[in-house]
């Protein structure tokens, strides 16, 4: 049964949390994979080979909770959808499938929302975010962005499913302990 199957069956085929979770333990299974991944968003063609990322898989979690102190706690949702930290820097994934920007409010006279909370805690590290969404969904996003927390326009990049699935059929799988699941998860994909 491929995942675009499995998912569905378990009527999770279009839900955030379960396909969140399955990128995440993807890039929990090795330390190599998060840093290659984060590399390949940044630098696909290799401009920059110097360029190096150092988290460790137990530096990555999911749903790593924040909470903007102004507005009502529930606002924000679950939290950060993928997260990791080390001592140098920080990596906030949101990722989007049906849902637009949750945690609005307004500060200083200005709209927020969740990505101004997430990025707002870390933003003294070297902070990279990036919004995980599907290739129709990016230029909504944007346009919500533009409304609705504008300061966050230049903050967050876009990894599009579209890029994921390149990543995953250019990297070799062959030591890594979810090899068997990658065709699955490209499968996954490309339902969305």
């Amino acid at each position: 049964m491929s995942s675009k199957d499995y998912l569905n069956s378990i009527k999770n085929g279009t839900d955030e949390k379960a396909f969140t979770s399955l990128l995440c333990n993807l890039f929990k299974s090795n330390d190599n994979v998060f840093n290659k991944f984060i590399k390949y968003c940044i630098d696909p063609k290799n401009i920059f080979p110097n360029l190096v990322f150092d988290f460790k898989s137990d530096e990555i979690e999911t749903k790593k909770v924040i909470k903007a102190s102004n507005y009502d706690e529930e606002a924000c949702g679950e939290g950060i959808d993928i997260f990791a930290e080390n001592k140098d820097s920080v990596v906030i994934i949101v990722n989007k499938i049906n849902s637009g920007l949750n945690g609005k409010y307004v500060a200083d006279g200005k709209k927020k929302s969740q990505l101004s909370t997430y990025y707002n805690k870390y933003k003294d590290k070297n902070t990279l975010c990036f919004i995980m969404c599907p290739d129709f969904k990016k230029n909504e996003l944007i346009e919500e962005i533009k409304k609705e927390d504008n300061e966050m326009e230049n903050v967050y990049d876009f990894i599009l499913y579209s890029k994921i699935k390149e990543f995953l059929k250019e990297e070799n799988w062959n030591d890594y302990s979810h090899k068997d699941l990658i065709d699955d998860i490209i499968n996954a994909l490309d339902y969305r």
